[in-house]
């Protein structure tokens, strides 16, 4: 008799939950349909709307109409909807830009300048190879002319733009040095950019700062970093990312990282619907210095992820003051017409916990910039930068034995 009874109680067990199974299911399914519904007819309005403001144009608008433009628009207006001041809608030229910048490559003369008091441009970096370097122009020389047209005409902007160009095609420059003038003429030609800068500081600390991220930055920093680990001197490493702004391929982030790191998650990212991935991992390699990593209010993006990561591992510091806070990735998606939308995908997260999105890195130590100081492609001095001499003191007085 029990035995019939307990059979009975589980036969009512399981239609009891095949009913709750069956409800819930039904639920959530009508759930998304509803969804779907509500989606397809906001769509529907919007469309409505895009048609109605299209025939009202058309109708009454005086001038012409430019499609291409109206289109550009139209998508322009539609992301900026979003709200998000990363997601952007982007032209075939503007891909064309971004991808040269990601390859770490440009067409020019290999000259970097900077306005004076007086509005001329002066050479402030030659980049090695380039066709500047080998025509020997100097850092200091100012450019008074260009293609025989006075610079203070053109203004400092379209000298800065001369110095990019079409491969193969030629500029002449008129320039001061040491007060006297002398020309040149150089064929536009693509050379590496250096998005690494690197040295020792003080014979024992190895000074490594990017300046970019892109597809040629692990390589020139596997040199550096390799230079700096066979220099017998070298105690402690120096990794500087303050001022950097750009940078596109999160993958040239994780290759950086992964010797530094050791065994484990460095890199998660937090999609649509709170979804979380495990992006990068590195082995077990790592750094076996003490560092400091010198970050400030434009340490920006992917800077942030790595001095976020970076400031995860034992015996390593943040300098600096308090950086951007932009902790969200994009990616570019390509559209049929050669355009395309670099659109947010997901929000980084540093070794699986640490979010910094909106609010920024806060350093391990505080340490405002002096007023007088300018970053330059060279390696820094501990009398002249402020932050940097804060972190040495750290470094000699907690992180080295």
């Amino acid at each position: 008799m029990n035995k019939r009874v307990s059979i009975g109680i589980t036969i009512a067990f399981i239609f009891i939950a095949v009913a709750i199974t069956f409800t819930a299911t039904m639920l959530y399914a009508m759930k998304l349909f509803d969804q779907k519904i509500i989606g397809v007819q906001e769509r529907a309005v919007m469309y409505d709307k895009i048609s109605e403001i299209d025939s009202v144009i058309r109708q009454n608008y005086y001038l012409p109409i430019e499609e291409r433009t109206i289109m550009n628009g139209l998508s322009n207006g539609y992301i900026s909807g979003l709200g998000d001041e990363y997601t952007r809608y982007m032209t075939s030229t503007d891909i064309a830009k971004m991808n040269v910048a990601k390859s770490g490559e440009v067409v020019g003369v290999g000259l970097e300048v900077e306005q004076n008091p007086s509005g001329f441009a002066v050479v402030k970096r030659v980049v090695t190879d380039s066709p500047a370097d080998k025509i020997g122009m100097q850092l200091g020389d100012i450019i008074i002319r260009v293609n025989d047209e006075d610079a203070l005409v053109l203004g400092y902007e379209a000298v800065q733009q001369s110095l990019l160009g079409t491969e193969g095609n030629q500029v002449k420059l008129d320039f001061m040095r040491s007060g006297s003038e002398d020309s040149a003429e150089m064929v536009y030609d693509s050379y590496a950019t250096s998005s690494v800068i690197s040295g020792v500081i003080d014979e024992k600390y190895a000074y490594i700062r990017f300046t970019d991220f892109n597809d040629l930055t692990f390589s020139q920093f596997k040199r550096a970093y390799e230079n700096s680990i066979q220099n017998e001197e070298v105690r402690a490493f120096v990794f500087d990312v303050r001022g950097l702004k750009s940078g596109y391929d999160l993958s040239t982030v994780a290759e950086i990282l992964d010797p530094l790191m050791g065994q484990g998650t460095i890199i998660s990212g937090v999609y649509s619907g709170e979804i979380s991935k495990v992006l990068y991992t590195s082995n077990a390699e790592q750094l076996q210095y003490p560092a400091i990593v010198l970050v400030d209010e434009n340490t920006k993006g992917l800077a942030e992820l790595f001095a976020a990561v970076l400031g995860e591992k034992e015996n390593v510091e943040i300098i600096g003051n308090q950086t951007a806070g932009k902790g969200t990735y994009q990616e570019l998606v390509k559209l049929n017409d050669g355009s395309g939308i670099y659109v947010t995908v997901c929000k980084l997260i540093a070794c699986g916990h640490l979010d910094y999105d909106k609010t920024g890195l806060t350093p391990d130590f505080i340490v405002l910039p002096n007023d007088e100081f300018e970053l330059t492609n060279t390696v820094p001095d501990r009398k002249s930068d402020m932050q940097l001499r804060r972190g040495l003191e750290v470094m000699e007085t907690d992180l080295l034995p």
